[in-house]
């Protein structure tokens, strides 16, 4: 089962490291989530995903990323919607109910038993209802560490496979799946488990132009993208 969502049409045409390299932002796995929201928010207003590069994002000329959180003029527009959607990522509950510890021993089998039994259902289930869901992903090199974030829109229950668009990987289609222990990555990525994040129904649509932290879960992070073409 899969929604109405290709990433080459859908999806950002660069890599999340793209903006870090282009603008010197130190952190360049930081925007995933952002990424994904801001997808979810092009398509759901029925607007192209802008087709831009690095040399755009270098006319910035930044040095650091502190005119970012101001809405500054000489940030491109496009890079301002994705920062504040990936701030509005960490406004989600079930991303601050990930920073409470689990009822059970906080070891790798257990979160990945939990992700396959407990939230695979959860993701199945908004996405029968027609909803994107925005997954975390914990890491398998750093422990349990959540480190990732992608967008999800379609399943199949044989192994809890997921299909998704990965800002790591541009223009391609991403399956996971279980091998029992850990999540095997078409793209060639392992991690430990996934949680449900973020759960996006296309159909709400706010007239807001920006993100407001007081209704942000009342419209479903649902605001207009800039219309770049």
């Amino acid at each position: 089962m899969k929604l109405a969502f290709d990433p080459v049409k859908h999806g950002w045409h660069f890599p999340t490291n793209v903006i870090a390299d282009a603008m010197g932002i130190k952190r360049s796995n930081g925007l995933c989530g952002g990424m994904s929201l801001a997808a979810v928010n092009y398509f759901r207003y029925g607007v192209n995903i802008p087709s831009i590069g690095y040399d755009e994002f270098k006319k910035a000329n930044m040095v650091d990323n502190t005119d970012l959180l101001i809405g500054s003029n000489n940030v491109n527009p496009v890079l301002n919607f994705i920062l504040n959607s990936q701030f509005a990522v960490f406004e989600s509950p079930d991303f601050i109910k990930q920073k409470i510890a689990l009822p059970f021993p906080n070891t790798k089998g257990n979160h990945h038993y939990a992700s396959v039994y407990d939230e695979f259902p959860k993701i199945k289930k908004a996405l029968d209802n027609g909803c994107f869901v925005i997954i975390g992903l914990r890491s398998i090199e750093e422990g349990n560490e959540a480190c990732h974030q992608t967008l999800v829109y379609g399943y199949n229950e044989n192994n809890s496979t997921l299909y998704m668009y990965d800002s790591n990987n541009p223009d391609e289609e991403v399956i996971v799946k279980s091998d029992g222990y850990r999540l095997i990555f078409s793209n060639g990525k392992q991690y430990y488990s996934y949680y449900l994040l973020m759960t996006l129904n296309p159909e709400v649509r706010s007239n807001l132009s920006a993100y407001n932290s007081l209704k942000n879960q009342v419209y479903n992070f649902s605001v207009r993208p800039p219309l770049a073409a």
